[in-house]
């Protein structure tokens, strides 16, 4: 009978040993999944978003997930990628200003890559413009101007909110426009305006910087996955957050020499501020954590 006992104990740990792999084991591959990581190949070159791609590996190294990063095979547009990425096809990974509609249909991490730099706009003008911006110094003043935009750009929305003049056209014919008076001022993001400048000053040599006016609207670059993607949306966020309490992040971005050139060469503090609401955020991303965002002296 003890004999019969004992064979019947063994029999039924073994079964529930057995039952116990099949459930635990494959928990354990999920969890120790690698992750599948392709970023777009973007046109007009890479190195304007080196950053978002540091902090993107940053990100991921924080996880602690095991990760395989590389760029597509083939070169696109935002547009093309955003197209790719919510047909979950050759892209499962991307950057770009959020609004509402890219909120809906792609999954977002929700701790801006730059801190919500991108929301502090600079003006591409004509330069001989500059007397005329150097005499604005509120939004009354700038509402007598005309602002490009492309065509399809959510900055559209947020400048005609405030009651500011938009004309809007396909990118590629806004210098021409810009440089023809047609239109004023091109505003675009800190991050991104000495390279668009620097692209295209050959061309147009009475391409300039504006000087004396910083607009600021609360905007921010966001990471977005596909939406049935939580793996790879935990990860990034997982490790976001971890790079921004470690300090990891911060130093990234102290040191790298993008925001360095954006931070020193533009003297923000000492330009004249121009705030305005974005009202088309999304509540969640209206409210980000303080930690997250650039704080201006």
């Amino acid at each position: 009978m003890t004999t019969y006992m004992t064979r019947l104990k063994r029999s039924i740990w073994q079964t529930w040993s057995g039952l116990l792999c099949c459930i635990i084991l494959p928990l354990s591959q999920a969890s120790t999944a690698k992750l599948d990581v392709i970023y777009p190949t973007l046109q007009g070159g890479m190195s304007a978003h080196s950053f978002p791609l540091s902090v993107l590996h940053l990100a991921l190294e924080k996880s602690g997930q095991a990760y395989s990063m590389q760029a597509s095979s083939t070169r696109m547009t935002q547009g093309r990628a955003i197209i790719q990425l919510k047909s979950n096809q050759g892209v499962t990974v991307l950057w770009a200003g959020t609004s509402r509609q890219f909120e809906q249909t792609m999954q977002p991490i929700r701790i801006p890559i730059y801190m919500g730099l991108l929301g502090y706009r600079l003006f591409l003008i004509n330069r001989e413009q500059q007397p005329e911006f150097d005499s604005i110094n509120d939004l009354q003043g700038l509402q007598a101007m005309i602002a490009g935009q492309g065509i399809g750009w959510s900055d559209s929305e947020i400048l005609e909110a405030s009651n500011l003049k938009v004309s809007n056209t396909l990118r590629q014919n806004l210098m021409v426009k810009l440089i023809s008076r047609e239109i004023d001022y091109f505003p675009l993001g800190i991050t991104e305006i000495h390279s668009a400048y620097e692209l295209n000053t050959q061309r147009h040599p009475s391409l300039a910087v504006e000087r004396h006016l910083l607009l600021h609207y609360p905007f921010a670059l966001f990471f977005f996955v596909h939406q049935d993607n939580q793996p790879l949306a935990q990860a990034i966020e997982t490790g976001l957050k971890a790079a921004h309490q470690d300090g990891s992040y911060r130093k990234l971005f102290d040191q790298h020499p993008h925001i360095q050139t954006f931070l020193q060469k533009n003297e923000l503090e000492s330009r004249t501020h121009i705030h305005i609401p974005n009202p088309f955020l999304t509540d969640e991303a209206s409210n980000i954590p303080p930690q997250y965002l650039y704080q201006m002296e």
